[in-house]
């Protein structure tokens, strides 16, 4: 059986392979909603092996019309990016918008 963070985990993932189809395809999608973080696993095109990424403390923001899932963290396992994060991200937000029709389901279960 199934709990909430893989079930939402499923949905998420078909929804952010939309996102980056043109990059690549998600492999793995995990939610820990009691850590507030999310584990990405991505084939992109062109590379030999998968990227890790993971995104740390999220939380669904508001501005204006707008819904944004925000991070204050992330990792990753490709050194280069984690230093350019470092470098330019540190400290900055980093959010996606989320498309309007999605922002209720998800405040529901994450």
């Amino acid at each position: 059986m199934f709990n909430k963070d893989q079930i939402v985990a499923k949905v998420l993932k078909a929804i952010a392979n939309h996102f980056v189809q043109d990059y690549g395809t998600l492999s793995n999608f995990k939610i820990d909603s009691n850590a507030k973080s999310l584990s990405i696993t991505l084939m992109l095109n062109g590379e030999l092996n998968e990227v890790c990424i993971q995104l740390f403390h999220y939380e669904i923001i508001f501005e204006g019309e707008k819904s944004f899932l925000r991070f204050k963290s992330i990792h990753t396992s490709r050194q280069w990016l984690n230093m350019l994060y470092q470098n330019k991200f540190k400290g900055k937000d980093i959010k996606f918008e989320i498309p309007s029709n999605l922002v209720k389901p998800l405040k529901m279960f994450i």
